[in-house]
């Protein structure tokens, strides 16, 4: 979103220390970071914040302050043909606002503790081929605690209680492709093909929460949760130039 009279330009500090070492016995690289940052002016949604009759969603943010802290660790082998490394991460990422919770520090939209990736490339004849498997945590998100009718008969959810005690299920995706090296003259190509998400694992990218009315019944409408995915497997074509 753009910085205008509601939102501030974010602004954030950094302190990290790492740890590096090369076992050459056993072709190996080890890196170790330890970091913490510290950030303000970073927007959030109001409490009791409704979807109701809210023409311009700026005048319902409010700036908040985030603190983050964790470890990264990657281990690379390297061997003639083959590349293989992995790696691990652990964080914590609290907001704050006077605004919210009288103080309390909260889960922050982006926080998600855990993250593990590996990745093996294969080379021959100027080309290779590669896979990697990503792992993270959900996102941590409300869920509603009630539902109320609007002025225009509507019913709506009601976000109240403690913020962001919820998350999403964890995103995980294997990907699997081909690289081929490309020379023409002196300009160098790189082509990619990609299959993505190969084993079709429908990554949930947030809940939407609507109205489930049926008007052959004659309970009351309910709130109805929607489970939204960014698609399945697909694949990825690009190319490269270097001149």
């Amino acid at each position: 979103m753009p910085v205008n009279q509601y939102v501030r330009p974010p602004q954030m500090y950094q302190a990290d220390i790492g740890f590096f070492k090369k076992i050459r016995k056993y072709n190996l690289e080890l890196t170790l970071d330890v970091y913490y940052r510290y950030s303000k002016d970073q927007s959030d949604i109001k409490p009791f914040f409704s979807y109701e009759n809210v023409p311009h969603i700026e005048t319902e943010l409010i700036n908040t302050e985030v603190a983050q802290y964790g470890l990264e660790f990657m281990m690379k082998k390297r061997l003639p043909r083959l590349i293989n490394w992995v790696s691990l991460s652990f964080g914590i990422a609290n907001s704050r606002s006077s605004d919210i919770q009288n103080g309390v520090p909260y889960p922050s939209a982006s926080g998600r503790p855990y993250g593990a990736t590996l990745f093996s490339s294969y080379f021959f004849n100027r080309k290779s081929i590669f896979l990697t498997w990503n792992y993270v945590s959900g996102a941590p998100f409300n869920a509603p605690s009630g539902k109320y009718q609007g002025i225009d008969g509507r019913i709506y959810p009601y976000f109240g209680g403690l913020r962001n005690q919820n998350r999403l299920p964890a995103f995980h995706q294997l990907d699997i492709g081909i690289s081929i090296k490309t020379k023409i003259k002196k300009m160098e190509g790189d082509l990619k093909i990609t299959l993505r998400n190969v084993y079709a694992r429908k990554n949930t990218y947030s809940y939407l929460f609507q109205e489930a009315s049926d008007i052959t019944s004659s309970q009351p409408s309910q709130i109805k949760v929607i489970n939204l995915y960014l698609g399945t497997v697909y694949p990825d074509i690009s190319y490269s130039i270097k001149f």
